[in-house]
């Protein structure tokens, strides 16, 4: 259900976000442009459902969109054109109307030419904020299929901002080593085909320790193991100059380092994956 209501958000958000700002945003239009406004709303409203109903069927829902957009987009016309109550709504439609008539009339139009610039400028800021909800949503998507692929006991995994971080809690490197154990392939290969998936940008792998030992011995063999795992996911695919290897050593402990239970949480491997541009078109829920 709720992977269905983000499929929704995003299709509605794509077809008539514009409109929806447009509408919301068309202030005192109560007071001076009411024909208007209500048509507007109702066609909004009713491309919203007819949208709802059949959500992967644009065909469906394409006429009601564009009746939708194109009331929204006169509603702005005329509420612009009754200049605060200036003249009526009707002798607003009036205008409108004749401006849609006499394509390229510059004179007059001046004034009208420099206000939809402005809203074009409006229009262009909500187009990116359409956009960056809808990478989010991708993003979330992603997230909820990347926990499908691994069992509790092996990983955790976090949207940060606007990447995806994989906590590998079963690698099991021997003490003070960095060779990949044979029964840590599994799960790194699980790690592959996720980023794979995202098509990364980047893929930071990070290595932490425990707090026992030195500090120079811990960050080094931070950064052996990181770039052992790095080593890997560019052997089995993913690209070299998209990968970054990091050792942190103890510097950046998740639990406390005065139990054994705390010093096993601190040692581990953290991917840290940012999804490709193509990836925020064409992949989203709450995080852990």
């Amino acid at each position: 259900n709720q992977y269905l209501d983000l499929e929704l958000a995003a299709v509605t958000n794509t077809q008539i976000g514009s409109a929806q700002a447009q509408v919301t945003g068309a202030n005192r239009a109560s007071k001076y442009a009411p024909k208007s406004l209500k048509r507007a709303e109702l066609d909004l409203k009713n491309a919203e459902n007819v949208i709802a109903a059949n959500r992967n069927a644009p065909e469906s829902f394409s006429k009601a969109v564009t009746q939708a957009n194109e009331s929204a987009g006169l509603l702005t016309a005329v509420l612009a054109a009754t200049q605060s109550g200036k003249v009526d709504e009707q002798t607003a439609m009036n205008i409108v109307a004749q401006q849609r008539r006499i394509s390229g009339l510059q004179g007059e139009l001046q004034q009208a030419n420099s206000e939809a610039s402005q809203m074009g400028e409006t229009l262009a800021r909500q187009g990116q904020q359409l956009s960056d909800n809808a990478r989010t949503i991708n993003l979330q998507k992603s997230l909820e299929r990347a926990r499908k692929e691994f069992s509790k006991d092996e990983a955790d995994v976090f949207q940060q901002g606007n990447k995806l971080l994989i906590r590998l809690k079963t690698m099991n490197f021997t003490s003070g080593g960095s060779d990949l154990p044979s029964d840590s392939l599994a799960i790194l290969a699980k790690v592959k085909d996720v980023a794979q998936d995202l098509g990364p940008k980047a893929v930071v792998v990070e290595g932490h320790t425990d707090s026992t030992g030195g500090k120079e011995i811990n960050q080094k063999i931070s950064q052996t193991r990181a770039s052992t795992v790095a080593k890997y996911l560019n052997t089995n695919g993913i690209d070299e100059a998209a990968t970054q290897s990091v050792g942190y050593g103890f510097s950046k402990p998740i639990a406390t380092n005065k139990s054994a239970a705390g010093r096993a949480q601190n040692r581990r491997v953290d991917i840290v994956i940012t999804p490709g541009v193509s990836t925020a078109s064409s992949s989203g829920a709450s995080t852990n």
